[in-house]
């Protein structure tokens, strides 16, 4: 991992390196966009001359003419006003434009943070690890994933999952996945969640966990009456500073020999470029390379304390 004055420097590096292509590339796409936008007023004229010559055809009326127009440009402007503003766009412009985000920012940065570290912008997690973890029920109808970083610390191998999870067509988490595979398993299952989190208090309830409180964060215990104070409070700083700094919501559970944890971002679009200009794709770029070294951070550290705290490991 690199310090905090090597990833400013990284940041400078990428930001100077890429923030004008992508820039460009933008800017060619808000051409384009402006330019369907006049062929779309263009076929809405065409329309309400065809619907005219249309009605004038069949009917003399001019009532008629004027409502066949008129509910022909209506259907037209409702299909165009429930799409994005780039939906006239090729799909393989904003598709190219967003891979090449991912590969020349995004693995970039991951490769200097840590050479270790293995990206891939595809992947499909198993859905027994996200139903394990307690963070989600047994309704999960449909998850996405779109990026995927993989490595070790000091023998014990973790994964990073950008995903996306809906239940009953309502988004539910948008954010990372973090799977950490111990050698042996916990001593204890536990829990971090939030105090305002009622619906995973419920979830851990269930599942038969035991409740402690301790300022806004609160840890469901199972197997013992006993706890780690030592590991709950080492969590509890980190989640709150991880928290404070990205305003995210974290989740922390321990299964067996899996380490969980759930960071919610609720609607922020991760690791994707979106369509703006030079300074508002460099604060993007300095964000997502901010965010992944402060993750993998956290993660790095979850998994220090994991190997001091698990009293099972060998």
């Amino acid at each position: 991992m690199i310090d905090n004055s090597n990833l400013q420097n990284l940041i400078d590096s990428i930001i100077s390196e890429e923030s004008y292509y992508f820039t460009s590339k933008t800017n060619h796409v808000k051409q384009i966009a402006k330019r369907n936008k006049y062929i779309l007023l263009i076929i809405i004229i065409l329309m309400i001359v065809i619907a005219t010559l249309d009605g004038f055809r069949r009917s003399n009326s001019l009532k008629l003419i004027l409502i066949a127009g008129v509910f022909k440009v209506f259907i037209i402007l409702f299909v165009y006003l429930t799409t994005n503003k780039y939906s006239l766009l090729p799909n393989g412009i904003l598709k190219n434009l967003k891979n090449q985000y991912k590969k020349n920012v995004i693995s970039k940065a991951i490769y200097h943070i840590d050479s270790e570290l293995h990206f891939e912008q595809k992947c499909n997690t198993n859905e027994f690890f996200f139903q394990k973890s307690g963070f989600f029920n047994s309704y999960i109808s449909d998850k996405y994933e779109d990026d995927y970083i993989s490595g070790k610390r000091e023998s014990i191998s973790f994964h990073i999952i950008d995903v996306h999870i809906q239940e009953f067509l309502r988004f539910i988490f948008n954010g990372l996945f973090i799977i950490v595979k111990f050698e042996n398993d916990w001593e204890n299952e536990c829990m971090i969640i939030e105090k305002k989190d009622k619906r995973k208090k419920n979830q851990a309830e269930l599942r038969g966990y035991k409740l402690v409180n301790e300022n806004e964060l609160r840890l469901c215990y199972s197997k013992t009456d006993k706890y780690d104070q030592t590991l709950f409070l080492q969590f509890s700083v980190l989640m709150s500073d991880f928290n404070k700094n990205h305003n995210a919501c974290i989740g922390i559970s321990t299964v067996n020999q899996y380490l969980f944890i759930g960071i919610d971002f609720a609607n922020d679009d991760l690791f994707e470029l979106k369509f703006n200009d030079k300074t508002e794709i460099s604060e993007k770029i300095k964000y997502d390379i901010t965010l992944i070294h402060n993750v993998l951070k956290f993660v790095n550290a979850s998994i220090d304390f994991g190997l001091v705290n698990n009293k099972r490991m060998a």
